[in-house]
């Protein structure tokens, strides 16, 4: 078990990536926005991906999320800082595109839409290469990519984890007593609450995410990257609709509570 993750794609989103060809309008530059129908789609069963942070920086978490791979998929990163991937110092080897997978077969659980999730120790590279690999697919598609220095906290979120489904449909009733349901887009959503968080970790980690993200941009919660089975369901892509207050309620502790509402793909 690890402790929670919170992540943005401000890093990412600031990049300049390079790769194969997109199919038309969906192109390569839709990793870099949150809306999850344009997709960067790529004819083929083969994706190559060149992100330049410009200059080097601290990375500890690499995402695609909403990608349409079958579970026989691999995903490989690599970095440096030179632009060689073949003599990258940093290299993941080969991993399931689906990461709730421990090897490449079907988990049982497949999405329409998946997502691979490589957290590590923290690398400081320049140039960050992916490769996609889904062999016999006609096309892959792949919605948002997150390169991002992600937040973890030395103390784990409260006991208390809420999570849950919003259903913002509407049902009236016609003069006879029948129901005339209007169906929405159902959506996930995470409340939890940071109970023990230093100064440091509230004014020099998520003060910044914050003032980045607000709650017009995403963010990436994950509520323990080590639990497989369930990790896409119990991942949130999404904004913070709530930008709740930090509490120094004891001499060096802060307390902070947030909600995190999905983006639907």
């Amino acid at each position: 078990m690890q402790n929670m993750i919170l992540a943005s794609a401000t890093l990412s989103d600031a990049a300049t990536i390079t790769g194969t060809t997109g199919a038309g309008d969906l192109s390569i530059g839709n990793l870099q926005k949150m809306d999850l129908k344009a997709v960067y789609r790529v004819i083929g069963d083969t994706v190559s991906l060149t992100i330049d942070l410009l200059n080097s920086k601290e990375i500890n978490l690499v995402a695609l999320i909403a990608h349409n791979c079958s579970a026989a998929a691999s995903v490989r990163v690599r970095a440096s800082n030179t632009n060689d991937a073949g003599t990258a110092p940093y290299d993941t080897g080969l991993l399931p595109a689906r990461s709730n997978q421990t090897g490449f077969s079907d988990s049982g659980y497949p999405l329409e839409k998946n997502m691979f999730l490589s957290f590590f120790s923290a690398q400081t590279y320049r140039y960050w290469f992916i490769d996609v690999v889904d062999t016999g697919a006609e096309y892959i598609d792949i919605g948002r990519l997150y390169i991002s220095n992600a937040f973890q906290p030395e103390t784990n979120m409260d006991y208390g984890l809420a999570e849950g489904v919003v259903d913002p449909s509407r049902v009236s009733r016609v003069v006879s007593g029948g129901k005339v349901p209007r169906e929405f887009v159902k959506y996930k959503t995470a409340d939890f609450a940071l109970g023990y968080s230093n100064e440091a970790e509230m004014f020099g980690k998520i003060y910044a995410l914050e003032l980045a993200c607000g709650r017009t941009k995403d963010v990436l919660f994950v509520p323990d990257p080590d639990a497989k089975d369930f990790l896409q369901i119990r991942s949130y892509y999404g904004t913070m609709e709530i930008i709740n207050p930090k509490v120094n309620y004891q001499f060096s502790l802060f307390n902070k509570a947030f909600r995190i509402e999905e983006i639907p793909v």
